[in-house]
């Protein structure tokens, strides 16, 4: 008899709680960027190619890419303008119509010759 009345007293908490009428607060989270996973890699085209940390030209240069350069590509943005790259031991942001991707290291080394020579 004791147990039947701790499980209608543990009922009737249950009820009176979720029957409350507050509202509940409303989540707001800032939109993020939708990012794409791609790896591969791809040749810099220009003859020099600035890197950010974000993908936003107005931002901070992190540093720079040469032509010729083979970078690993990490990711792309939501709109595919910006890609994700990695040089070496350095990550960050370039505009995707500086680079040429393609599907592996040897693919991009193999067509450095053309695309450069086109280049000039």
């Amino acid at each position: 008899m004791r147990a039947s009345r701790a499980a209608i007293a543990g009922a009737v908490f249950v009820l009176a709680v979720s029957c409350s009428r507050e509202e509940p607060a409303e989540l707001v989270l800032p939109r993020t960027p939708i990012v794409t996973i791609r790896a591969g890699y791809a040749l810099v085209l220009p003859d020099y190619v600035r890197v950010f940390p974000e993908p936003a030209p107005d931002g901070k240069i992190d540093f720079f890419l040469r032509q010729g350069d083979i970078v690993e590509v990490v990711s792309e943005s939501d709109r595919r303008d910006w890609s994700k790259v990695r040089a070496g031991e350095r990550v960050g942001w370039v505009e995707a119509r500086h680079i040429r991707p393609f599907a592996s290291r040897a693919q991009a080394t193999n067509a450095r010759g053309t695309y450069l020579d086109d280049a000039h």
